[in-house]
Parts: structure tokens; sequence; C-alpha cells
């Protein structure tokens, strides 16, 4: 009769039990009705759905992973798949035969920019080659003359080393600015690093094989030095040319052949304005006369326009604003005052003596 209505019922359940859930079931009723009260821990019940929930998760993901959208029937990459990079099926790249490539318009301004970063190098030098100059007066001044002689030998191999430094920076921005050139021109430049190492290295070589008068002699650092050497010797004399202090070397033309060169003009330390030793040097950048401060200000005084330059027989015309301070100079007229002061002592020693 239970099973009957049980099926009527439920008609998608099995007509007959096993034995076992029969026996489970009758377990179970028995249980209830003698009141158990075994039943277990919640801390169990937890600990097995936390088991239970992991798996089901991981299950889950693995299924999605496993699932890609199908599209007109196939099956359809992902768009973060895609971003992947599928290393099976791409070849490696190799580094060693990677052709150069060429350089683009873009690259304009970097050479440019290159090219500058060398010439500031250069003019940082410069401002502190006048330094050198007055170390060597005062090795003169105030040395003994074997002392003196050894010590400006080194001091003059070490002009000439910059001016080889400044040589070698003018070389790379050259190549440099040629490169540019030839880019700007739409030629197309596969090579830029081995031409410019090649550039730079021939124009070194070139200038390793020049003599010591054709690499100084008309450098204006180098002629700067050997002026303030003379000078501590040679008051109020001007200097002898270039090609007179510079010995004569095999690859030199011969003196017979060389144009005339003119000599070096005795240095006046005196104002055109105010025909006094001159007092914070100010140097026009059009004629290279130097002023005193005070009186080139004075002489511009409410005026803007240009006018001809004070000093004898100079036709240039400047500005107020063409003119600079001249802290070389400055250094320069310091030395002076301090060789005259000691002259004047000697003299005045020696009429003591007498």
């Amino acid at each position: 009769m239970d099973a009957f209505v049980t099926y009527r019922a439920f008609p998608f359940l099995p007509t007959t039990m096993s034995s076992r859930r029969r026996s489970a079931r009758a377990q179970e009723s028995s249980d209830i009705e003698e009141g158990a009260t075994q039943t277990p821990s919640r801390e169990d019940v937890d600990m097995d759905d936390e088991d239970e929930q992991p798996r089901r998760r991981t299950k889950s993901k693995t299924d999605k992973k496993e699932k890609r959208p199908q599209v007109n029937g196939e099956q359809h990459t992902t768009p973060r798949e895609a971003r992947q990079p599928d290393t099976d099926d791409e070849d490696p790249i190799d580094v060693e035969n990677f052709a150069d490539q060429p350089l683009g318009e873009g690259d304009l301004q970097k050479l440019n920019g290159l090219s500058r970063d060398w010439m500031l190098m250069t003019a940082k030098i410069q401002e502190h080659c006048g330094a050198i100059d007055d170390v060597a007066v005062a090795v003169l001044d105030h040395g003994g003359k074997e002392v003196a002689d050894k010590n400006l030998e080194e001091i003059e191999l070490l002009v000439k080393g910059f001016i080889d430094i400044e040589a070698e920076m003018r070389f790379h921005s050259s190549v440099l600015d040629e490169i540019h050139e030839k880019l700007s021109k739409k030629e197309t430049i596969c090579d830029a690093v081995p031409r410019y190492h090649a550039g730079v290295l021939k124009r070194s070589q070139e200038y390793s094989a020049k003599t010591t008068r054709q690499k100084y002699a008309k450098n204006e650092q180098y002629k700067a030095f050997k002026q303030a050497v003379y000078e501590v010797d040679h008051p109020n004399e001007p200097m002898p040319p270039m090609t007179e202090l510079i010995d004569k070397e095999n690859g030199d033309e011969s003196d017979d052949d060389v144009d005339i060169e003119v000599g070096g003009v005795t240095q006046d330390y005196k104002c055109p304005i105010t025909l006094r030793l001159i007092e914070e040097p100010y140097t026009s950048n059009i004629c290279k006369h130097s002023f005193s401060k005070a009186a080139i200000k004075e002489m511009f005084r409410n005026e803007c326009d240009a006018k001809k330059c004070p000093a004898s027989g100079c036709r240039a015309s400047f500005r107020l604003s063409d003119c600079v301070p001249n802290r070389d100079l400055a250094r320069k007229i310091k030395a002076y005052e301090r060789r005259k002061k000691r002259a004047e002592e000697a003299m005045e020693v020696d009429e003591v003596i007498e």
C-alpha cells in the first residue's frame, strides 16, 4: 500500500528500494523516536564545507578557462589571450644579425642636441683656462729661476692638453653636424653609429699628425698663455710672432715660405676714456677694446644708440649692451699692478744701496 501511494505521488522514483536504504531510514526513525542527541559538530560540518568549496571553485575556474566563446561555430580567442605572446609559434629574434634601422626625421633634433652638448662642454673648459695663465704668472713672480722654468714647462703641457681635449670635442660635434646635414637632405643613413665613430677617428688621426706649430700657433688660448708669460720678463714690450716662440719641426713650412706674421702687441691696461689704469674692465664684443666700467656707462648715459669706439684709430661702433665684464683682464691687471709695485720697490732698494 505504501509503495503504491509513493509511486502514484512520485512516478519518477523506482517502485522498490534497496534493503540498505530501508534499514537506514528505519534507523533514522528509531533515532528520532529514541530522542538521540548525537549529531555531528558544527566545526566538522564547516570544515567539510570548506574542503568541498575550494574544489568546486577550482573546477569552476578551470571550466571558464577551457570554455571559449564561439563565433560562427568556431572558437574565438579572447582579447586577454590575444595579448599574451605565443612563444611556441614565434621565431626568436636574432639580435646579433638584427639589421640597423635608418634614421628618421625625428632624429634631426636629437643630433642637433648632441652636437650642442659637445660644444657646451668645450665652452666650460674655456671659461677656466684663464686661471692657468694666472698660475703661470704667479710661478714666475714668486719662484726661483730653475723651479719656475720646470713648473712652467708642466703648466704649458697642461695648456696644450686642454687645447687637445677641446679639439677632440669639436670633432664629435662636427661629425654629428655632418650626419645632421645629410639626413636633412633626405639621405638614407642606416650606419649612423659606425659612421660617427669613423668620422671622429679620422679627424683625431689627422690632428695627431700635425706639428706643434700647426696645432697651437694660431690658437687664441695658447697665444694668451704665451702673452701672459712673456709680459712677466718683458714688460711694456710686444711679444714676437708665435712662429718664433715655437720651434720648427718636420712638416712645417720653411720660414721663408711662411706669410709674414705680425708679432704680438703690447698689452695696454689704460682706459681709452679716462687714460688711467682700467678699473672693473668692460670689453666690447664688437672691437674687443676694454674700458673702465664707470667710464663706459657714463659715455652711454641716457642713450641707447650705437656710438663710435673711443679707442684711438678704431672705427667700430657699438652699444652699451655689447660690452660685458672681462674677469680675465681684471686678473691680468691685478698681476700687472703687483709686478709694477715689486719693480718699484726693487728700484728703491737699488738706489739706497748705491
